[in-house]
């Protein structure tokens, strides 16, 4: 997922980010044929407008992006789809805006499920704003696709084999500890696990994972799956 980033690029086309409330402001600092061409085109400033500002050759020289009335990082999450295959850099933000924040809404804009086909074409990259803890974007931005995967693929692809599956493959690459709770013992433990899961054409289990420093304070991260095709119930106790 770290693709669609850049360490620097000299020809990225800067992005201004403007908030309804300072949509004025920001059309008095830049009075003339940028000014005009965003009053014309009628951008409010509203999250997910855009407007390409072209050069004197047709080429973008500038994108203008609505922020909304709050600033949330995440309107960025609107570019990767409406912006052309290119490079690109945060170059003017709100006051206060969270760069972090904007770098995973823009790698979470750009997220293409794939399973059963191929892109066609590259999703627009980003220069990484300054300050930026690369790593943790980026890893974070990795454990979104892969959720999201799981999330986006049909339960008759992915039942709780596969679940299984995926959870084990999960654990095996950070060191983690699975324990599967199936059949009778799924039956006595969690009854309603079990009652609902028997609907579907692969048995129901209960998949636990473990990871981390026994020491450290515990934390438990709970999902299931509900329905009837899938009828799975994991559960993700972390350590940190």
């Amino acid at each position: 997922m770290t693709s669609v980033f850049l360490s620097d690029d000299d020809a990225a086309i800067p992005v201004s980010l403007v908030t309804t409330k300072g949509l004025e402001d920001w059309l008095s600092a830049n009075e003339g044929p940028l000014a005009r061409l965003v009053k014309s085109s009628g951008f409010g400033a509203k999250a997910g407008e855009v407007v390409l500002a072209p050069d004197a050759d047709g080429a973008i020289a500038r994108v203008v992006a609505g922020a909304g009335s709050s600033a949330d990082p995440f309107c960025v999450a609107h570019l990767p789809k409406k912006l052309p295959v290119g490079s690109y850099r945060l170059d003017e933000t709100p006051e206060g805006f969270d760069a972090s924040v904007a770098a995973l809404a823009w790698a979470d804009g750009a997220y293409r499920f794939l399973k059963y086909r191929k892109e066609e074409k590259e999703a627009p990259r980003l220069v990484w704003p300054e300050g930026v803890d690369q790593e943790d974007v980026g890893r974070q931005a990795v454990a979104i696709d892969f959720l999201r995967d799981l999330v986006n693929t049909p339960t008759c692809d992915l039942g709780p084999e596969g679940i299984e599956a995926a959870a084990r493959t999960l654990a095996k690459e950070f060191g983690a500890k699975v324990e599967v709770t199936s059949g009778t013992d799924l039956e006595a433990g969690y009854p309603m696990v079990h009652a609902v899961g028997m609907a579907a054409d692969q048995a129901p289990r209960y998949i636990e994972m473990i990871w981390g420093d026994e020491g450290a304070p515990m934390l438990a991260l709970v999902g299931k799956g509900s329905r009837s095709t899938r009828a799975v119930s994991i559960s993700k106790p972390a350590i940190p």
